[in-house]
């Protein structure tokens, strides 16, 4: 099981900087043809003053999820002006925001996912938090700050670990999946929160 552990943060890891990487390919594509679309089109009928404001301040929440959920760094984001917004730029705002739309899009299988994992494993663990780090995988931390190695972990927190991993990313969508003794190493309060786990992870599918 220790073995698992560890195999699934490398493999966390891994996934998400194949997401970043899709988003840089994404940016890249739409940063090269930006000036085009641009001057080639007219003003969106969308792109109001309020549909902007609101595309943003969306924008602003879903990164602050990505960025809590450990999928991406905090950046600087571009900040809009506090007056009214002249129709020029109206146009220029909508373009770039539509393409941020398209370079978070690359997320969306995955953020769900990630944060129902860390709300899982964190109502399990005592004394200690997890987080999902896109160099290193699982991070564990204690409160006092001081890093846990994986293979520290206790026989049913490892259990935990590996059940919620593999329901969330490694079974493929709309299975029939049986739990043989899924109580095994289970703290009995774990056991009473085990079906709403389930429960929580079949919505996704």
């Amino acid at each position: 099981t220790r073995h698992t552990v560890e195999k699934y943060s490398h493999e966390m890891a891994e996934m998400l900087q194949d997401k970043l990487r899709q988003s840089g390919s994404v940016a890249a594509s739409l940063d090269r043809t930006f000036p085009h679309r641009l001057l080639a089109s007219g003003s969106p009928e969308k792109a109001a003053e309020k549909n902007i404001r609101d595309k943003y301040q969306h924008q602003s929440k879903y990164r602050s999820r990505l960025m809590k959920a450990g999928l991406i760094d905090e950046g600087e984001q571009v900040s809009l002006p506090a007056s009214n917004i002249s129709q020029n730029d109206l146009k220029v705002l909508w373009f770039y925001l539509s393409d941020i739309d398209e370079k978070l899009k690359v997320f969306d299988s995955l953020l769900n996912k990630v944060e129902l994992f860390e709300d899982i494993i964190n109502s399990r663990f005592l004394y200690k938090s997890f987080a999902i780090n896109k160099s290193k995988g699982f991070v564990l931390t204690l409160d006092s700050g001081e890093n846990v190695p994986l293979n520290c972990l206790s026989s049913g927190e490892q259990h935990e670990l590996v059940l919620a991993y593999e329901l969330l990313f490694k079974v493929p969508e709309k299975s029939f999946i049986m739990i043989d003794e899924p109580e095994l190493s289970l703290h009995v309060t774990w056991q009473h929160k085990f079906l709403n786990d389930i429960e929580r992870i079949s919505k996704l599918a």
